[in-house]
């Protein structure tokens, strides 16, 4: 079980979907600093949706303006996390891929 972490904004590189390529089932992602831009990317949002596993760093999204109603309890399953939480999911996974 690897945790892919998704630095970057899906209009800027290739990082995401180079990830969405290479990430398994049970893998956790997580969307963290311009990497938060794709929980608002419609072209993005039907594949992040597959994972149960899929986090977003609250306060990245908070300091770029999107706010926390445009995920969690809506129809995606994306959960809200801090970094003391990241911090802690990276303890539960085997490795952790940085993707920028």
């Amino acid at each position: 079980m690897n945790l892919h972490l998704v630095f970057s904004s899906p209009n800027a590189t290739s990082a995401l979907s180079d990830c969405l390529q290479n990430i398994d089932s049970i893998d956790g992602l997580v969307l963290i600093e311009d990497g938060v831009y794709a929980s608002i990317d419609s072209a993005f949002q039907n594949q992040i949706n597959k994972f149960n596993q899929c986090y977003l760093v609250v306060s990245d999204s908070i300091a770029r303006g999107l706010s926390p109603a445009a995920f969690g309890e809506n129809a995606l399953n994306i959960k809200p996390i801090s970094y003391d939480d990241l911090v802690d999911l990276t303890l539960n996974y085997d490795k952790t891929i940085s993707w920028r």
